[in-house]
């Protein structure tokens, strides 16, 4: 009888772990926090953090090994170029590689100054990459023997990403996007909102392909689509629950995550439009900085207290039963005329009664005005927002129902 039961709880508890959303990799370590995440494949990849911290797995994450850096240093960048060769950046100027899969690192370069650190980092295969200090793009075709180095507008660039030798982007504080054409010679802005319309930072891109990525504003979170590998950008929606997003990442065209603050993690499985929050409750709420997904299914999160979290369901709504569909509450239509002058209509469907919330925000999420606040009988409604008193420009507009919520998109030309 004790063998059954124990079977029993075995089956029991395996069933719940693979029904989870996420699960934890890594013990908790309040004391260090976890910036970058990069692997080769579904099997090795490596993890890097403050004090120096670089984990590296061949498993899938069922074993972390801390490895030797050699450095006790804010460590905020990692990319594995292969299972052999590494490179690793932070503080005062750091940066870090190895060729033997992390079992040796080599300085490259640190300073004992209070110099400007390095955030952005992206290498097309072993020898040639281009990293980011503050307004500074470094770029090395020797393996990082020697740099050459462009300064360009921003205070701060946070993310860089090439699709060949010759183009690539990267974005930065203050909603700025630059692009190149010549290897990172020279830079040419891309202005993704008009001027005086701030969007805060863009912390990170993700490409699916050679054309179509994703960024997201830091503060903001609004999440911008380009399909032309950056030479215009397109607003989709605002992640409206997230209180700050630092990390976006796409696995397809229609398959998302981000994450920020308080250990939030917001999916998409339509391309970006809508976003839907995960049940984390049964972790610490310390931030989420990194993602990285081999496909819309297998995927990891790292970030503050040494938090690794894995799925393999892509984040799949847990055995609770919570992932019902928002059609099945309610049916948000675009607004009519798109874009509009003077005033526009909202259409929508509400299948079962309840409290209905209607509010409209501007292109930095700011709630501007609340159209519907109350109770309603299930059917269809159309509510008019009048703009005469607001700027051209992005909006958007959320319907809430309980629990659920979608946003879309709309433009307001004058």
């Amino acid at each position: 009888m004790k063998k059954a039961i124990f079977l029993f709880l075995i089956i029991h508890t395996s069933f719940r772990i693979s029904e989870a959303q996420w699960i934890r990799q890594y013990p908790v370590t309040l004391y260090n926090h976890l910036y970058d995440v990069s692997f080769i494949n579904d099997k090795t990849g490596w993890t890097c953090g403050n004090q120096g911290t670089i984990i590296r797995t061949t498993n899938g994450g069922k074993e972390w090994v801390r490895q030797n850096s050699g450095v006790y240093k804010n460590l905020y960048k990692i990319f594995a170029v292969d299972s052999q060769v590494v490179y690793c950046v932070g503080f005062y100027e750091c940066i870090l590689k190895t060729t033997d899969g992390g079992d040796n690192w080599q300085i490259l370069r640190s300073s004992t100054e209070q110099t400007p650190s390095y955030h952005g980092l992206f290498f097309i295969n072993r020898d040639t990459g281009w990293l980011s200090k503050n307004h500074y793009i470094l770029r090395t075709t020797n393996g990082g023997f020697t740099f050459d180095s462009v300064s360009v507008k921003p205070s701060y660039i946070f993310d860089i990403y090439f699709r060949n030798y010759n183009d690539g982007l990267f974005c930065g504080e203050g909603a700025y996007m630059f692009k190149t054409s010549d290897a990172g010679q020279s830079w040419t802005q891309i202005e993704i909102v008009p001027k005086g319309q701030g969007l805060a930072d863009f912390m990170k891109l993700t490409f699916v392909n050679e054309n179509t990525g994703y960024t997201q504003g830091r503060t903001s979170n609004i999440i911008f689509k380009t399909t032309n590998f950056g030479s215009s950008w397109d607003s989709l929606t605002k992640v409206i629950s997230a209180d700050e997003c630092y990390t976006i990442s796409f696995s397809s065209l229609n398959t998302g995550w981000c994450g920020g603050t308080y250990g939030n993690i917001f999916k998409t499985t339509d391309g970006g439009f809508n976003w839907r929050q995960m049940d984390l409750t049964q972790f610490n709420g310390s931030f989420i900085n990194a993602f990285w997904f081999y496909n819309d299914s297998i995927g990891w999160a790292v970030g503050g207290a040494t938090k690794i979290l894995y799925t393999d369901n892509g984040g799949k709504t847990n055995i609770s039963g919570s992932n019902i569909n928002i059609s099945n509450s309610f049916y948000l239509n675009q607004n009519y005329p798109n874009p509009f002058n003077s005033q526009t209509l909202i259409k929508y469907e509400i299948r079962k009664k309840g409290f209905v919330i209607l509010e409209i925000y501007d292109v930095t999420g700011k709630k501007i005005v609340s159209l519907i606040n109350q109770n309603l009988n299930s059917g269809q409604y159309t509510t008019t927002w009048k703009s005469d008193n607001y700027p051209s420009g992005v909006y958007f507009y959320k319907l809430s129902i309980g629990d659920f919520s979608e946003t879309k998109k709309m433009i307001l030309q004058k």
